[in-house]
């Protein structure tokens, strides 16, 4: 057996792992965002690193929900310096500044990637939501968090209303030979999580009769002419857009 085929049947049985081992929390999530939509509510989504491509897969994307405003903050993301980005995330106060200009409120819903969760950050943007008395939905690692360098009193888990767990092994490692260890899970298990989230939406606003405003692909017959009442609605109240 090849290697990546080896590597294809673990993925598998992970990602089977993780739907099972969070199907309670992922039924909590969809709910928790229907509530969000009936009341006019954002999802405003954060991460930093490479925990902004969940971040990235919630904004803006054929299949997505359109009522997701991104918390963006330029330091934070690895292209406009790696090392600096790594730094800037361990500093306190920096979510309060993603946060500027924007007022969060009960009927909205905070996510937060961050496979560590112990970084200041992602720590704080859930502190921020908690306070605001937002409810924050965590996509993380428990195991991941446990062995994580502490540089807060608390960790995501503990301050968000509903977590996520990728299952992601410590290091988010999804092969090793020797001392060489690559193939990282996390970033494959969010997008899917996210996705799990979006059918379990889907078909409970079906069930109630709520219509859940999603994007349409712009690169298909059609596509722009959905997605303008969508823009029209969702562009003054998102600069993102």
């Amino acid at each position: 057996m090849s290697t990546s085929h080896s590597y294809v049947s673990v993925l598998q049985q992970h990602l089977e792992r993780v739907e099972a081992e969070n199907a309670g929390a992922l039924d909590q999530a969809a709910a928790l965002i229907l509530d969000g939509i009936t009341g006019d509510g954002f999802i405003y989504a954060g991460g930093a690193g490479h925990s902004m491509i969940p971040v990235a897969e919630a904004f803006y994307r054929a299949g997505g929900l359109a009522n997701v405003r991104p918390i963006h903050e330029p330091e934070l993301h690895h292209m406009n310096g790696a090392l600096h980005a790594t730094a800037t995330e361990r500093l306190t106060g920096i979510a309060a500044r993603a946060l500027d200009g924007i007022e969060l409120r009960p009927q909205d819903v905070v996510l937060v990637a961050s496979n560590s969760g112990a970084n200041p950050y992602p720590v704080e943007l859930a502190m921020l939501a908690k306070k605001a008395g937002t409810p924050v939905i965590a996509l993380t690692s428990r195991a991941c968090v446990a062995a994580a360098t502490k540089r807060m009193p608390t960790t995501l888990p503990e301050e968000a209303t509903i977590v996520l767990d990728t299952l992601t092994p410590v290091g988010d490692v999804g092969y090793t030979l020797g001392t060489v260890t690559t193939a990282p899970p996390s970033t494959i298990v969010n997008g899917f999580l996210w996705n799990l989230i979006l059918i379990r939406l889907v078909d409970l606003g079906a069930e109630r009769g709520v219509s859940i405003p999603m994007w349409r692909s712009s690169n298909v017959p059609g596509g722009d002419e959905f997605n303008a009442a969508l823009i029209s609605k969702y562009q003054p109240l998102i600069p993102q857009l």
